[in-house]
């Protein structure tokens, strides 16, 4: 058995929860929508339901997937809490760390720290910040 059918095989059997930061990437709407209906993972779409809709121009039915707006989530102000908590000998203010949990990767990063997910899988705007860093 290859690994990737190995892979598939443990992660079908888990069902795993997969956050997607970039949610209005049509990419990645893509990948959300494939993600599901191979069953590899539950899948949680980051970012706001206007923007997304926006974006899924092929009109794909998003049915399984779970979208959550960082901006607007209930858990905002836990989250940034919580990662106010991790921050604060650093320097970190409570006002700031609403602010970056704002951000759907920082959110995503709290969701899997808080253990609502298992994993992120992240590219688009964050490969561009990386490479800038360079």
């Amino acid at each position: 058995m290859s690994l990737v059918s190995n892979m598939m095989l443990n992660a079908n059997a888990s069902r795993n929860i997969v956050v997607l930061p970039d949610g209005n990437a049509p990419q990645m709407i893509r990948a959300a929508v494939q993600i599901v209906q191979q069953k590899i993972a539950n899948v949680v779409l980051l970012g706001n339901k206007k923007d997304i809709s926006a974006a899924n121009k092929k009109n794909i039915d998003l049915t399984g997937i779970k979208i959550v707006d960082p901006n607007n989530s209930e858990k905002l102000d836990y989250y940034a809490r919580m990662f106010f908590c991790m921050r604060r000998s650093k320097g970190m203010t409570l006002e700031k760390a609403m602010e970056t949990c704002r951000d759907p990767l920082y959110y995503a990063v709290m969701m899997v720290n808080n253990h609502e997910a298992d994993g992120i899988m992240a590219f688009g705007q964050y490969l561009k910040v990386l490479k800038q860093s360079e």
